[in-house]
């Protein structure tokens, strides 16, 4: 009986939570106001928002997730790569607490001979190193003291750090590319609204929306990342506006992510459950 209702808790979680968030954003607001800032929303800047997200889900975050496999001792092709990562995120997104994402860990076994434990490994890695990433951006913007030179010097410091630990440069790359890209959209979201918010100030909250949107706790960030936008930027620059800056965010950095994996769903099911393929790899080193 506890094992049906922890079930059904860990299904309908996610859900509530969106829920929740979206029915506290939308609580009170003025939606002719709301359609107002949406009408007044600069789409040729936009622009700059869309391509670079295309970027991102085609190339960094496979890039970022080849380098994590390397990292581990196993040196997958890249289009093997791509349609892991893009195949599996529809599944990820609507499954609950994104346990989709742990299919990955049994195609690669299955296809690579990859053990489980470093499948899941890959995976884990991935968070550990945004929230690390992100955390850098933070604790730099908390305490710089509106220093901009002491801003770039604590962000070099860390990374420098970063670096000697993990003695992977490629893959500290692609981890700041993955994450300065997400913050590029938001940054270009913004200004197609005009709103300006302080260097500082917006390498603090954007990095902190970031990672708690990543967090396991609702339908892809959805609500969570407009609740924060509301929150964090609601009394600066009024709630509709805030509203629809998490909305377009949201757009960007899922919804678009998520149409484009839609087209490696399919190479992604026929190579999982062709049984008789199966790939040899060349051991970079054992961890």
């Amino acid at each position: 009986m506890k094992e049906k209702i922890f079930k059904f808790v860990k299904q309908v979680f996610p859900w509530i939570v969106t829920i929740i968030s979206f029915v506290f954003v939308l609580k009170g607001i003025d939606y002719k106001e709301l359609f107002n800032v949406l009408s007044k929303i600069d789409v040729s800047v936009l622009t700059f928002a869309l391509l670079n997200t295309v970027i991102f889900t085609l190339y960094i975050c496979v890039y970022k997730f080849k380098s994590i496999l390397k990292f581990l001792g196993y040196d997958v092709p890249f289009e093997d790569v791509q349609v892991i990562k893009l195949g599996v995120l529809p599944m990820k997104t609507f499954m609950p607490l994104k346990i989709g994402e742990f299919i990955r860990a049994v195609y690669l076994n299955k296809k690579y001979n990859v053990p489980y434990r470093l499948g899941v490994y890959s995976i884990v890695l991935g968070y550990l190193l945004r929230m690390i990433v992100l955390g850098i951006f933070v604790i730099a913007s908390v305490v710089s003291f509106n220093n901009y030179m002491l801003w770039f010097a604590i962000i070099f410091l860390l990374l420098c750090l970063l670096a000697v630990l993990f003695k992977d440069l490629k893959l500290l790359l692609y981890s700041l590319l993955f994450e300065l890209s997400l913050i590029f959209n938001y940054f270009i979201v913004l200004k197609s609204l005009s709103v300006n918010v302080s260097f500082l100030d917006f390498f603090t909250y954007i990095p902190l929306m970031l990672f708690l949107e990543s967090l396991p706790i609702s339908i892809y960030g959805f609500g969570v990342r407009e609740s924060l936008f509301v929150l964090l930027l609601g009394k600066n620059i009024g709630i509709e506006k805030a509203v629809v800056c998490g909305l377009t965010g949201s757009f960007m950095n899922s919804v678009v992510p998520l149409l484009t994996s839609l087209f490696f769903v399919l190479p992604f099911a026929k190579k999982f459950f062709n049984s008789e393929t199966k790939y040899e790899l060349s051991v970079v080193k054992q961890i």
